[in-house]
């Protein structure tokens, strides 16, 4: 783990990551959909995309999830990130908070990194990150993620298979 660490430090300090801070809402099942938990900072912010975000999932199976490195792609001529979030509940389930950079977010493709700590890792599937959108121009722009690498708590390296709330996002300007 204390390589892990090591390794996620570095990768912070590479990609000059921050995090953002939301309050968790423990009134939200882990495995209800986050179109229910809008909320109207949401809708004040990002009134053009539709969906407004995407949730990042990471299904590990009987793996247990230490740490994990994805890249969100998405077209920048149509959207920009405003904000990649935490999750909004907490669960055995969710992560802590994602890192990225914010300089990113109008280049059509983030880094998504983050470490959980401790000895043993959540196992299944794990909401990652809730991923808010703005419009740059009026179209669609299809959305993937991609796994860079995905490590259990021992800092050996595991496979998991990631998805996304949607894949398509339609902004008008």
């Amino acid at each position: 783990m204390k390589k892990l660490a090591i390794l996620m430090i570095i990768l912070a300090a590479i990609y000059g990551c921050s995090s953002s801070a939301i309050q968790f809402r423990e009134d939200v099942p882990a495995d209800e959909s986050l179109s229910d938990a809008k909320t109207m900072e949401e809708e004040k912010i990002i009134p053009a995309v539709t969906p407004r975000y995407v949730d990042i999932w990471l299904d590990m199976g009987e793996n247990e999830l230490g740490a994990y490195h994805l890249i969100l792609h998405y077209n920048e001529k149509v959207v920009s990130i405003h904000e990649v979030l935490p999750s909004p509940y907490t669960s055995p389930g969710s992560t802590t908070s994602p890192l990225s950079k914010p300089e990113a977010y109008t280049t059509g493709m983030t880094a998504i990194v983050g470490l959980i700590p401790g000895r043993q890792g959540p196992k299944g599937r794990i909401h990652i990150a809730h991923v808010l959108f703005t419009p740059v121009e009026t179209g669609k722009s299809a959305v993937s993620v991609s796994i860079k690498s995905l490590y259990d708590p021992q800092s050996k390296p595991v496979t998991g298979v990631v998805e996304l709330s949607s894949t398509e996002l339609d902004a008008k300007k």
